[in-house]
């Protein structure tokens, strides 16, 4: 009889408790979004053509500035590659350095007015998806 009274408010109080404690999903902190998180990283990048144009200069130097601010050594690859070729070649040469150093690329294209930006990532830092956009 004590067993049958005792097991369910025992139960109750300990659902009740466990309710209080688990945190919820709007508890936990933002997470924040920099490259800087995975350490020492390169971002290789391509302006193609290699245009005077003032806007298409302004991508170059933006670019440049966002990831050298989040110490992240900048590698503009020749004019005489491509991007994927560049990243192809490192990846042959030292596939650990490519895997984690290599997190995000930047190919941009000039078509006639408009630029064409293409981002690169590797995938293995969870959010690197995230950081090519950003």
């Amino acid at each position: 009889l004590i067993a049958q009274l005792a097991l369910p408010i025992c139960s109750t109080i300990f659902a009740l408790a466990a309710n209080l404690l688990i945190p919820l999903k709007g508890d936990s902190p933002p997470l924040v979004m920099d490259i800087s998180q995975y350490g020492p990283t390169k971002a290789a990048y391509q302006l193609f053509p290699a245009s005077s144009v003032s806007t298409f200069a302004d991508i170059n130097e933006t670019y440049s500035n966002f990831l050298t601010a989040a110490d992240v050594d900048v590698v503009r690859t020749p004019v005489s590659d491509t991007l994927n070729d560049y990243l192809f070649r490192t990846g042959a040469s030292d596939l650990g350095v490519y895997v984690n150093e290599y997190i995000v690329s930047g190919d941009f294209h000039v078509d006639a007015d408009s630029v064409i930006a293409t981002s690169y990532f590797n995938n293995q830092p969870f959010h690197s998806p995230s950081q090519s956009l950003n």
